[in-house]
This record gives structure tokens, C-alpha cells and sequence, in this order.
């Protein structure tokens, strides 16, 4: 019985977020630990984002190790590169914005998804190639699918500006674990094998994170993921009959 199961990055770059945020702003609230408070508040910066990598590349090898007795799908090689955490395409420009309209140079793909993002000093106004708003500000994300052929955006504010535009497209990016089971696995805790293989990537990550800035709290995700390795054993364990073997089954 093989069961494909497919682990989302941005899930868990989400949650590392999110537990991030959260204890940052416990230590808000101590005037002595305001300055941790802040680095932790933003754990993808280009400082900490190399550790994060690192961390999520350890992390599903520890998954795969407790997986191997029932793991197919694996790199047959380490080439010990650092797996980038986002795998989302993306292209950036620089255009100068003025009142009269200005014409970006990239050309957008008909039918795909796009996040755009728009950065200035001064407010600007980004269109269509029909002149329909999309977007306005200083600090501008949307999302857009363009329906026209070779499509270019528009950009145009009050004053002279240089406007910065990045365009992202495609899947963030997944891990994923293809196993093997025996055909009495219960099925059902599939599920269960993809939410522990996801808690064990966020807890390591965080240890990884934590570990030599905020060590007390550290050692709580480390515990954690001592608990989520248990918990995804069991799971793999997990089967829908026991029973007594007869002669007559080996035939």
C-alpha cells in the first residue's frame, strides 16, 4: 500500500511565523527583553533566513530517518546545499512613475496567478493595460491573473518616482514523504503521519531558531519534537488487525 503525502512549506513557514510573533510580544512586555523581542519578530530576514533553511533541511531528514523502514521516494545523494525555503518564481523591476502613465517591461503570462508586489516613496497607482485600477499606495500587494496576451502593468503618481515591483508566481514549494505500508496500515491515520512530519519541521525549527538567543524556551521546542518524533513512530505503527498467524497463511 503506498500513500504519497505531500507537506506544504508555506504552511510552515506560516507557523513559524505565527509562533514567533507570539513570543516576541511576550517579551514586549519586559523593557529588558524588547531588543530579542524584536530580532524574533521577524525571523525571515536575510540574518536569520539561512538558519531557517538549514533547520527545515535537518528537520525532514530526521522525518525520513524515522520513515525509512517504509520510505520510497528519497535524494539518493547529500549535496549538503541549503534547499531554499521559498520556490516561488519571481522578477524584479524598477520603473520610474510619473503622471502620465508608465508602461512596466515585464510581460505577464496569460492564465497564471500573480502576487505583485509594489514599493515607493510616493503613492502610486498601478493598472491594467486597460487602464483599470488594480491597486494604490506606497506599499502596495495584490494578486492578479492577467486575461490578455503579453500584458504589461501600468504605473503613475503625482511626482516622479522610482517605483521597485516584484512579481511572484508558482507553488512556495512542498516536501514530500512516499511510503510503502503494509497492506493491514490503517489508512485513517494518514492524516495523522502529515501532521506530525509538519510539527516535527515547525518544532526543529524553531529549537534552531531559539537556540542561542532564547535557550529556556528553546528547550521547550526541542522537548516538543522529541514528542512529535514519538507521535509519528506510533502512527506508522499504527495497523487495523492483530492477529494469530496459521501454517496455512504462508502458502
Amino acid at each position: 500500500m503506498e500513500i504519497d503525502i505531500q507537506i506544504k512549506r508555506k504552511e510552515i513557514v506560516n507557523d513559524i511565523l505565527v509562533n514567533c510573533n507570539i513570543i516576541a510580544r511576550s517579551l514586549q512586555k519586559n523593557p529588558e527583553t524588547e531588543e530579542l523581542a524584536g530580532e524574533l519578530m521577524t525571523p525571515d530576514d536575510e540574518q536569520t533566513k539561512p538558519v531557517v533553511a538549514r533547520a527545515l533541511t535537518e528537520a525532514f531528514g530526521e522525518v525520513k530517518r524515522i520513515c525509512q523502514k517504509y520510505l520510497v521516494l528519497g535524494r539518493y545523494r547529500d549535496d549538503n546545499r541549503l534547499e531554499r525555503i521559498d520556490e516561488t518564481n519571481r522578477y524584479v523591476e524598477n520603473v520610474e512613475a510619473n503622471p502620465a502613465a508608465t508602461e512596466c517591461k515585464y510581460h505577464l503570462l496569460t492564465g497564471i496567478p500573480y502576487t505583485v508586489k509594489a514599493t515607493s516613496t510616493e503613492e502610486v497607482k498601478i493598472m491594467d493595460d486597460e487602464g483599470s485600477t488594480l491597486a494604490q499606495g506606497t506599499d502596495i500587494e495584490f494578486d492578479y491573473t492577467p486575461v490578455r496576451m503579453n500584458e504589461c502593468l501600468t504605473v503613475s503618481s503625482r511626482n516622479t518616482t522610482t517605483v521597485a515591483i516584484t512579481y511572484l508566481w508558482g507553488d512556495f514549494g512542498h516536501y514530500e514523504v512516499r511510503l510503502d505500508m503494509p497492506e493491514c496500515f490503517n489508512i485513517s491515520m494518514t492524516e495523522t503521519v502529515k501532521s506530525c512530519t509538519h510539527r516535527m519541521m515547525v518544532d526543529y525549527a524553531m529549537y534552531a531558531i531559539l537556540k542561542d538567543q532564547y535557550a529556556e524556551k528553546a528547550k521547550e521546542y526541542a522537548a516538543a519534537f522529541t514528542g512529535d518524533q514519538e507521535a509519528l513512530r506510533g502512527a506508522l505503527r499504527s495497523r487495523v488487525r492483530y492477529r494469530r498467524p496459521f501454517a496455512g497463511d504462508w502458502s
